[in-house]
């Protein structure tokens, strides 16, 4: 579990570094961190961080979708919820649960842009994280809850911090 934990790890920080340097102030996470340290600090740390490293669109805009697919996958592969004598494994609710995200954005439902693009990392980071080879990784139920399921939960809870407000 150590090797996956790391490449979660990094997947979440880096995509938490672009939401903190790059995306828009109206982000829960944006909110949540302006909150926690002075306007003028966490003002001066994005500039700063805008100055130092320009970041194509792709990056800013795509890449924190695709890295956060990939750490669910991650942390799902071999994890299954149990509906009496049916199995629904894990890795596939991230696609979907990516995929309908996009749609909802599409038609309204939610806040936010529907993007091709996006739909693209969700595909692409779903299969780089489905191939990655971990070995001695067991099958694990998400009931009763195990750690991965601990992950996955707070994996999908950090989605919503990425949530625009206004």
């Amino acid at each position: 579990m150590r090797r996956q934990l790391v490449l979660i790890l990094i997947a979440m920080l880096l995509s938490l570094f672009i939401y903190a340097g790059y995306r828009s102030h109206n982000t829960l996470i944006n909110i949540f961190l302006a909150s926690i340290f002075s306007d003028g600090a966490y003002q001066w740390f994005r500039d700063s961080i805008q100055d130092i490293w320009a970041i194509p669109a792709i990056v800013k805009y795509n890449l924190p979708e695709g890295l956060w697919v990939f750490a669910m996958v991650i942390a799902g592969r071999n994890l299954r919820i149990h509906l009496g004598k049916m199995q629904i494994r894990c890795v596939w609710l991230v696609v979907i649960f990516a995929s309908v995200l996009e749609c909802f954005q599409w038609f309204g439902f939610t806040k936010g842009t529907f993007d091709w693009l996006d739909l693209l990392m969700v595909v692409l980071f779903w299969a780089i994280g489905w191939v990655i080879p971990m070995n001695n990784l067991p099958q694990a139920s998400f009931f009763p809850i195990s750690k991965r399921g601990i992950c996955f939960i707070l994996i999908f809870i950090s989605v919503y911090f990425a949530h625009l407000t206004s």
